[in-house]
């Protein structure tokens, strides 16, 4: 197994490269979402298995693949097994992401800036507040709560009546708000689209272009049992990426 260490400000082309340059037949990350998705994306694209090392109580594709939150070990053995199954990814503009994206609503643990909250100081109170996630999470007591196993091929739109500058997840959840599932939809926007992305704030240009990924990441897992799978690493097989 190799390991690479990437920095926050790596992008598409640097994990490529990595991937490429170590002939990985697997990739596991262990990284926060925003990188984990990049990861994801590129490791679709090439058609190789993924996993994922939790980062802590707060990695929510970790939690959600069924890994143990407390125990990074137990995903240490997951790229040499043939244990498996896909899931959907989402992309917005270009961007791919394995939780959510976030337009005027402010969530927990997110890297956000002020400038890329619309209800802050500067954005208008009247601005849409979106929540597009992959797949259906449970939103309780203003958090993302578990997902079913993310294979529907659907987003999961909720739609807040944000009528003030409180625009965090919680507060908006106490209103009115509504949802529904669709596989690609499109948000207009007069001028340059502002969101956070997994997390991580970003410009984008509008018109914001959603869509459902299905099936498009091979992830490796552990056993219904919740036991890590153990088989011999076989020749060749390494890659892993860390942060």
């Amino acid at each position: 197994m190799m390991v690479a260490t990437l920095k926050a400000s790596d992008r598409l082309a640097s994990v490529d490269l990595v991937i490429e340059a170590t002939q990985a037949d697997a990739v596991a990350v262990c990284a926060d979402a925003p990188l984990q998705a990049l990861v994801a994306g590129v490791t679709a694209a090439r058609d190789l298995p993924f996993s994922c090392v939790p980062t802590g109580p707060e990695d929510l594709l970790a939690r959600d693949l069924g890994l143990a939150l407390d125990d990074p070990l137990e995903a240490l053995s997951l790229p040499a097994s043939d244990d498996g199954r896909t899931i959907d990814l989402g992309e917005v503009n270009g961007v791919v992401f394995v939780n959510y994206v976030a337009v005027g609503v402010a969530m927990p643990g997110a890297h956000t800036g002020g400038e890329l909250l619309d209800g802050g100081e500067h954005g208008p109170p009247a601005a849409p507040a979106l929540l597009v996630c992959n797949n259906r999470f449970s939103l309780q007591e203003g958090t993302l709560g578990p997902r079913e196993w993310p294979d529907t091929g659907l987003l999961e739109v909720a739609s807040f009546a944000a009528g003030g500058r409180d625009r965090t997840l919680g507060t908006l959840l106490d209103g009115a708000w509504s949802a529904q599932s669709c596989s690609r939809f499109v948000l207009g926007a007069p001028g340059p689209g502002h969101a956070v992305i997994d997390g991580e704030p970003r410009a984008l240009v509008a018109p914001l272009r959603f869509r459902s990924l299905p099936h498009a990441l091979r992830v490796r897992v552990p056993d219904i049992d919740g036991n890590p799978p153990s088989p011999p690493i076989r020749d060749g097989e390494r890659a892993a990426l860390s942060t």
